[in-house]
């Protein structure tokens, strides 16, 4: 995959995000989904414990402290985070 096609989807990943959550800001315990994850990631989704803003060279961007509620605890990168509640009855 070339960098300008990445960069191309990077855009439309954060575009989406905006749109499915519709300016609604997480808290805690939010049941979210990490769209760059595939479906076999156990990271894919998780409930939301808090989010950090980082400065500096080095992924800058605001991130999201995920938890499986069972002990483990990643970040995801909060731009591209979506709400998953709304599908919890769908399977």
């Amino acid at each position: 995959m070339s960098l300008d096609l990445l960069h191309e989807r990077e855009k439309e990943r954060a575009a989406d995000a905006v749109k499915i959550n519709n300016g609604r800001k997480p808290q805690f315990g939010d049941h979210m989904r990490n769209p760059w994850a595939g479906e076999i990631n156990p990271h894919r989704d998780g409930y939301f414990v808090r989010a950090r803003r980082v400065t500096g060279k080095f992924n800058p961007g605001l991130w999201y402290q995920m938890t499986d509620k069972k002990g483990q605890f990643w970040e995801i990168e909060g731009k591209y985070a979506i709400f998953i509640d709304h599908l919890e009855g769908v399977k």
